[in-house]
């Protein structure tokens, strides 16, 4: 049976958009975050949800330096949120 190479670099190409897309998204809600007047709710979804957008495409490109860096900043916006 021949495998065709070329689907399964379709398939890993697809993959790697959802998880780039993942992580953009997650650097933009960072930085809404971050950078803008809103209510302690509204930054801790913002800042959990965006790190962990970006911890999830860190943890597949195998780059732990920012899964540490986002895992710090989750914690500190849930430290901050019920302070």
């Amino acid at each position: 049976m021949e495998i065709d190479n070329n689907t399964f670099v379709k398939e890993t190409d697809y993959k790697m958009y959802i998880f780039e897309s993942i992580g953009w998204v997650g650097s933009g809600m960072t930085l809404v975050a971050y950078t803008m007047a809103l209510s302690k709710e509204s930054i801790l979804v913002l800042n959990c949800l965006g790190c962990s957008g970006i911890v999830m495409v860190c943890l597949y490109k195998k780059t732990y330096q920012p899964v540490i860096l986002n895992s710090a900043w989750i914690i500190g916006s849930i430290y901050n949120y019920f302070k």
